[in-house]
């Protein structure tokens, strides 16, 4: 499994993800930013697009 969230998400919390739990887990991996938020994760000087979907599409691909 993969799990991407932001230690800024005020809709889903850090404390709620079981964090310590994903680590120890070897069949999950957590990608953690520091910001972010709940519809965050944008890139680009205007934000116009978000960064996601690359690091999905590639854990997809290596993990089928």
């Amino acid at each position: 499994m993969l799990c991407i969230s932001a230690e800024d998400d005020g809709v889903c919390s850090i404390k709620g993800l079981g964090k310590e739990e994903m680590i120890q887990n070897g069949r999950t991996i957590l990608c953690l930013t520091k910001a972010g938020g709940h519809i965050g994760f944008l890139e680009g000087w205007n934000a116009s697009t978000f960064w996601f979907p690359k690091p999905a599409i590639e854990f997809l691909t290596i993990h089928s």
